[in-house]
């Protein structure tokens, strides 16, 4: 059975959100860029003046982890971290390395959240610049 915030969100999504393309270069030798659109509700922030005139918009995302899964966005993977240990980190998760595409320019993220109800994830929030 479906956790009930996600189903709530995955309806919501689907009958108020605005596709957003989501993009990660994989791979070290040989780099492929991986894109994959999803629904997402996107709220301004607020306008950052910069030097020189040059203003920057800051965004919060809010998507779905349902549609990262079943579009077969990058998966699970095990990575060593410092200490020796085995970190079973959700590679479908958005990272600050990942790049967002929505209302015509790509953008930056500078944080990404998720959030869980129990051990499932249910919601990612993404901070974008751009």
């Amino acid at each position: 059975m479906k956790n009930p915030h996600l189903a709530r969100l995955d309806r919501q999504l689907r009958l108020h959100g605005e596709t957003v393309q989501l993009q990660r270069i994989v791979g070290t030798s040989t780099q492929t860029l991986t894109k994959t659109d999803v629904r997402g509700v996107v709220k301004t922030l607020g306008i950052q003046q910069l030097v020189g005139g040059i203003s920057q918009t800051n965004y919060t995302v809010i998507i779905s982890p349902t549609e990262l899964r079943r579009a077969g966005w990058p998966g699970a993977i095990t990575a060593t971290i410092p200490s020796g240990l085995v970190s079973n980190r959700d590679n479908a998760i958005p990272t600050s390395s990942d790049k967002m595409w929505f209302r015509g320019a790509i953008k930056t993220i500078s944080r990404a959240d998720a959030i869980y109800d129990g051990d499932e994830c249910v919601r990612i929030e993404l901070t974008c610049t751009g």
